[in-house]
């Protein structure tokens, strides 16, 4: 089963946490998944800049469904991620890319990239996921 955009488009939208996210799906492709997000007050932080737990929450999303994007792979929970802050996000709107790296028997593998809306890296990720297939 392939997951396209529209498959995830239904399935953010019943999602009792990201379902409060502004999320176009820009690409769904096998192993690469890209979304687009426009940088609002409810995920902003004081200072004007972009909460953390929402760049977290964005390098979770798109690492954990390029992975779901894999020819059979039917779901996926993290079982770690870590994220690394390399500049504030003050502008939008906000791009994250997950390319799934490595789908083992049970463990897939996926980097993440967060860009603002100046196309500048502000977060970089990677993260483990178990697969049921």
């Amino acid at each position: 089963m392939t997951v396209g955009p529209e498959e995830i488009t239904k399935l953010l939208k019943m999602d009792g946490f990201l379902k409060n996210f502004t999320i176009e799906v820009k690409e769904a492709s096998n192993g690469r998944f890209v979304i687009e997000m426009p940088l609002e007050e409810k995920v902003m932080r004081i200072g004007g800049i972009m909460n953390g737990g929402a760049i977290m929450a964005l390098c979770d999303l798109v690492g954990g469904l390029s992975i779901l994007t894999k020819d059979d792979v039917i779901n996926q929970v993290t079982i770690n991620i870590d994220v690394n802050f390399l500049r504030p996000i003050a502008k939008g709107p906000v791009k994250a890319v997950g390319e799934s790296v490595r789908i083992g028997k049970t463990i897939g593998y996926s980097e993440m990239v967060i860009y603002d809306g100046n196309g500048e890296e502000c977060a970089k990720g990677s993260g483990n996921w178990f697969l049921f297939r």
